[in-house]
């Protein structure tokens, strides 16, 4: 597949951009604070883990419409990041019937498949489930062409532009008096506005922030029970 190298080494950079991008929040949440806490989010070895870091410290520091918006940010990057842990994880593999793209295997689908190809040998612990098993499902095969790469790659800069406008929105290079003074426009790149009106221009943010709403909207009318 021509140009695909290309695309799939620009994606991995990218991805590394946006997860530079999600560390240096917890920075831009926590202020003066996030030293020690930057410290600890450092040693967590799973993505599981500093994402629940990342969404407990945004809990105890933003207040309830900033939260949503630093949600809707989180939302947008690990849709976009999806793709990439494919890449970076599951089993490529190529088919003499399509010459255009490749294929990603589920690692764990694989090793499930090949341990009831075993057990198929051996008649004490062949099960009807060992059967199904040993069939190869297509479900969990996915062909990538030309089309899906540039896709991927395209979300990642949409991720990345949305984290480096939610690190401004933060903590703006310019405050409103500033751009004022300076003869800016009240929305120059470097001001709040300016970073929420880049926010608001991306429709994955926008969709992000919107079902973030309506949850928390659904939430306040259903109350949990009282005992």
């Amino acid at each position: 597949m021509r140009g695909a190298a290309t695309v799939i080494s620009q994606i991995f950079a990218v991805s590394a951009s946006v997860d530079h991008n999600l560390g240096l929040l917890l920075v831009r949440v926590l202020g003066a604070d996030a030293i020690p806490a930057l410290a600890m989010f450092s040693i967590l070895e799973t993505q599981s883990l500093q994402r629940k870091a990342l969404i407990a410290a945004a809990k105890s520091a933003l207040d309830e419409n900033t939260y949503k918006m630093f949600h809707a940010c989180l939302t947008v990057a690990e849709s976009a990041q999806s793709e990439r842990h494919r890449l970076a994880h599951w089993i490529w593999a190529s088919c003499p019937e399509i010459e255009d793209a490749f294929l990603l295997a589920d690692p764990r689908h694989l090793r499930e498949h090949t341990i009831a190809m075993e057990q198929l040998w051996h008649p004490k612990v062949r099960t009807l489930e060992t059967w199904e098993k040993a069939n190869l499902d297509r479900q969990k095969i996915m062909v990538y062409r030309r089309a899906d790469l540039d896709r991927a790659l395209r979300d990642l800069r949409e991720a990345e532009t949305v984290l480096e406008a939610f690190h401004s929105f933060m903590e703006p290079a310019i405050t409103a008096d500033q751009a004022k003074e300076y003869g800016f426009s009240p929305e120059h790149p470097g001001t709040r506005a300016g970073a929420l009106q880049r926010l608001n221009a991306s429709q994955p943010f926008r969709q992000a922030l919107s079902r973030a709403r309506d949850k928390a909207k659904a939430k306040n009318n259903n109350p949990p029970a009282q005992p």
